[in-house]
């Protein structure tokens, strides 16, 4: 056993590592990438559907990179997610060079595969720590997002150091040192010497586990709909409130009169909110349980959204953006696990995979919708259609309330032999 948890250990430092490096590299392209863009195509339209492209990347993947995952092990998806994050980073260097869109545009749904891949780290995560530390371990992997977000600016600016006295623009200075940070995860990935899925199956001791890795047919396991569909809603909800929010706050501060370091600062105040707790919130959803902490998370995503369009004080606006990070935080955190203890591992990567293609779906409608509100009604509204979303979808894990009725995977009994 002290052999098993020395390979935990040692997994849990690579998932971090992959989640610092993806976290970073999000980071830098979705803060270049409108400006190149704009620089290419004159179009603020363009420039504003980079995050747009991006995400359609991963959209087109991670359903079938978690089945690939239960087939393949978490290990190898993982690896092979390393493949278009760096093709698609030397794509963009490219379109910079040669000062082509199209290869930008390439480059960026590129990119995206990757990354949807990448992420599902978490489902690896999840698969090494017991129910109930799980929630903890979750919300170590997403706190490393916040060492990401602060190595970003330092790749910014090194770039920006070395491209003045280079052939190479800056951002294709930028983007190069960020595809060698992706690259050298393969070794990194490599290191992992038992599959995060095998460990799954050693540590769960419950009979239906046991079950399948004797032999039991995935088809026959019943995964609990409703609590499912639960986790499913209310971490959409709680993602598409927190895209549309973070896009057309900064818009919204813009349009206020306020410095682009005061909307940057914004954004930087909504990361912290966003990762900077989740260990903590991975401690509830252990301790007090997931739904409890889904509830808080969209209670306290909804205050954020509405508090935002009612000052004009960006200090308070900041308040509003730290809540809804925050709220994000409480949902995805609790709604993973909840995800995680009601599918076994056998199965775990494709159930995951459609969790995130709701996430990515309401990620790209959510900012339209909410796009359409502004433009109709006025910002007033867009705080109200958030408070809606997520208000709207917590009691669907209430125990009472809500779908949230067994948490735990059953198997049909076996028939007696004839």
């Amino acid at each position: 056993m002290d052999d098993l948890m020395e390979e935990v250990r040692r997994n849990t430092r690579v998932l971090i590592a992959l989640q610092v490096i993806t976290s970073l590299s999000i980071q830098t392209v979705v803060a270049l990438g409108p400006l190149v863009m704009f620089s290419l195509t004159g179009s603020p339209i363009l420039a504003g559907l980079v995050s747009a492209i991006t995400w359609g990347g991963r959209l087109a993947i991670v359903y079938q990179s978690g089945i690939l995952m239960d087939r393949f092990g978490r290990r190898n998806v993982l690896l092979a997610g390393i493949a278009p994050m760096t093709l698609g980073s030397i794509m963009m260097i490219y379109s910079v060079l040669t000062e082509n869109a199209g290869l930008l545009i390439g480059g960026l749904a590129v990119f995206g595969i990757g990354v949807g891949i990448a992420q599902q780290n978490r489902v690896a995560m999840t698969d090494m720590y017991p129910p109930e530390s799980r929630g903890f371990a979750i919300g170590k992997l997403y706190t490393a997002s916040v060492i990401g977000s602060f190595v970003a600016p330092i790749i910014a600016w090194a770039g920006e150091v070395l491209g003045a006295n280079a052939p190479l623009r800056p951002t294709a200075v930028t983007w190069v040192m960020m595809t060698l940070l992706i690259a050298s995860m393969v070794p990194v990935l490599r290191s992992i010497r038992v599959d995060p899925k095998e460990i799954a199956l050693l540590l769960n001791r419950k009979p239906s586990v046991i079950s399948m890795s004797n032999g039991v047919a995935n088809a026959e396991v019943r995964v609990p709909r409703l609590p499912l569909i639960a986790a499913y809603v209310t971490s959409a909800a709680a993602q598409g409130n927190m895209v549309m929010l973070m896009g057309l706050a900064s818009l919204y501060l813009h349009d206020l009169g306020y410095s682009q370091t005061l909307v940057s600062l914004a954004v930087s105040v909504h990361v912290i909110g966003m990762y900077g707790l989740s260990t903590l919130f991975g401690r509830l959803a252990d301790r007090a349980g997931r739904p409890l902490t889904i509830m808080i998370g969209q209670v306290v995503a909804g205050l954020g959204a509405m508090l935002i369009p009612l000052t004009t004080n960006h200090v308070i606006v900041d308040v509003g953006m730290f809540l809804i990070g925050l709220g994000w935080s409480a949902t995805t955190v609790a709604s993973t696990a909840l995800i995680s203890d009601i599918v076994p591992p056998s199965i775990r990567g494709k159930y995951f995979g459609l969790n995130d293609l709701f996430l990515g779906v309401s990620a790209v409608s959510m900012p339209i919708v909410g796009g359409v509100v502004v433009a109709s009604l006025g910002f007033s509204y867009l705080g109200l259609l958030g408070l809606v979303v997520t208000l709207g979808t917590a009691p669907l894990v209430h125990r009472r309330l809500g779908l949230i009725r067994e948490v735990q995977p059953t198997i049909p009994p076996t028939r007696p032999p004839a």
